[in-house]
């Protein structure tokens, strides 16, 4: 549970001497808090604007870190910033983004708890809670419901594959390692704030799933894919009439096992999971890295020539992932969870420095090493295609020359096989090979690679400890943010069907 408070604890020990003890035991109960605003007390009380920007900027927190809020309010809609009525109505109407106003309304439900003032000629009558939806969604309670389920398979499907091992393996692809070989990253984790081990961690666990789910889904399609040709084989060997009875077995148990794979993939969402979990994942390690940005000048620390990043709280909600509200459904719930600490991070400027050269190094492989791997899988597939699209029509020619040759029946009837399956054959190959997108796959990542070997080569002859630009970090995050989200539309646009 996380406690927020308009402005800073020191202000409220000020403010509120006599009751700092209860202030403190309330706070002790929360498992962070977060001050969204520094003000001292004195200039609190000098201008007393400030504390409404305060309570204002306080809602705004609430409404961009919460799936749902829970109001206890009395139903009357005054018009105090930051007050109740004005968050209620901020998250029902929706409220446009200071950065973009373009951009998609942030709206959510409201769970109202009514209760009544202390004066009683100002309050409604009692009512029971209820649920408040945007009127701009129609279907807030099946959208509410749909929310719910994705994030409880999320859990469940973390707490059944997830162990600490590859927690631990994920968290080291982060960080660089030294030459002791120890991971850099245990420091880093040391020194993180308990909000950002959340983030940390949720991207550990998202990678593991979306990996594990990954390797599912490959061997599930080629299985798919590879009884579609037994099938197609058995189904000509039948027509041909020189079937035996093992034959009818075989196509049997191959239009079986396409029929379940088929049903497994689909009630279990195996490839749609992978699909969302991976964005998330991505979405997620980008975060972690903008979070690297959030830092404040030390005096002990050797100045560059690059100014610090001082509260920049660079989100992934205010990125391109706003503009792809429809397409993000759920997942953008799960990221309010980034940026939750308003304070600089623990870590020193060289060690952000560190982490972040090795980001746009490690990216920068990555994207190549993916690239190789999907031209790889396009020219063996190509080839692939191509000789069982030439082997039909040798057969098929075999078949016409046999006829004119008087030659014996039984090679007649495997060359005909051969011509109606072989074909068939190359007809599922480059159904598989457009299902998997491997071609658009490879032109995205030999864009991407080219975009992270330019930021690789403006950082040639500096310093790891020498903090990257600021603005170019900001650039690789949205390029990679619009990559993973134009990937997921992709894949979405190409989901698992019975091979045809």
């Amino acid at each position: 549970m996380v406690a927020t408070i308009p402005f800073s604890e020191q202000s409220y020990k000020d403010d509120f001497p006599e009751t700092q003890d209860e202030f403190y035991e309330l706070m002790a109960a929360a498992s962070d808090v977060v001050a969204v605003t520094q003000t001292p007390a004195e200039a609190l009380r000098r201008e007393p604007s400030l504390r409404d920007n305060g309570y204002e900027a306080q809602g705004y927190y609430m409404l961009r870190h919460s799936n749902m809020i829970i109001a206890l309010w009395d139903g009357i809609h005054l018009e105090l910033r930051g007050g109740t009525s004005h968050v209620v109505r901020l998250k029902l109407n929706g409220h446009e983004s200071p950065d973009n106003p373009f951009s998609v309304h942030d709206c959510g439900s409201v769970f109202h708890i009514p209760v009544q003032r202390s004066e009683p000629s100002n309050s409604h009558a009692p009512m029971a809670p209820r649920h408040l939806f945007p009127a701009a969604h129609p279907n807030g309670e099946k959208d509410l419901e749909e929310l719910k389920i994705a994030i409880g398979r999320f859990n469940q499907s973390a707490h059944l594959t997830v162990q600490p091992d590859d927690i631990a393996q994920s968290l080291r692809y982060l960080s660089p390692s030294d030459e002791d070989g120890t991971a850099a990253h245990q420091h880093w984790l040391d020194r993180a704030s308990g909000l950002d081990l959340t983030v940390i961690n949720a991207f550990a666990a998202t990678d593991t799933m979306a990996s594990c789910l990954d390797k599912k889904r490959i061997r599930f399609t080629r299985v798919l894919y590879g009884a579609g040709m037994i099938l197609a084989l058995a189904l000509w060997i039948g027509l041909d009439r020189i079937a035996q009875g093992w034959m009818v077995g075989l196509y049997l148990c191959a239009l079986g096992l396409i029929v379940a794979l088929y049903k497994r993939l689909k009630q279990r969402d195996l490839a749609i999971d992978r699909l969302d979990y991976r964005l998330l994942a991505e979405a997620l390690r980008v975060q972690i890295y903008w979070r690297m940005l959030d830092g404040m000048k030390s005096e002990h620390e050797a100045p560059d020539d690059q100014p610090e990043a001082e509260f920049l709280h660079a989100m992934v909600l205010d990125g391109l992932l706003s503009q792809q509200a429809l397409e993000m459904g759920w997942l953008r719930e799960v990221l309010r969870l980034c940026g939750m600490d308003r304070n600089p991070t623990r870590l020193s400027r060289a060690d952000r420095a560190l982490h972040l050269h090795h980001w746009i190094s490690d990216q920068s492989g990555y994207f190549a090493r993916t690239e190789r791997r999907y031209d790889r899988q396009h020219s063996i597939l190509r080839g692939m295609t191509l000789a069982a699209a030439v082997c039909g029509i040798l057969a098929a020619a075999c078949v016409v020359w046999i006829d004119q040759h008087d030659l014996p029946e039984s090679l007649r009837h495997y060359a005909s096989i051969a011509a109606a399956s072989l074909p068939a054959a190359a007809l599922l190959l480059e159904s598989y090979k457009d299902r998997m997108a491997i071609e658009e796959q490879a032109k995205n990542m030999a864009r991407m690679k080219g975009v992270f070997h330019r930021s690789r080569d403006r950082l040639k002859g500096m310093s790891t400890s020498h903090m990257p630009p600021l603005g170019l970090i900001r650039a690789l995050g949205q390029e990679a943010l619009a990559e993973s989200a134009n990937w997921l539309i992709l894949r979405r646009s190409k989901p698992t069907v019975l091979p045809t």
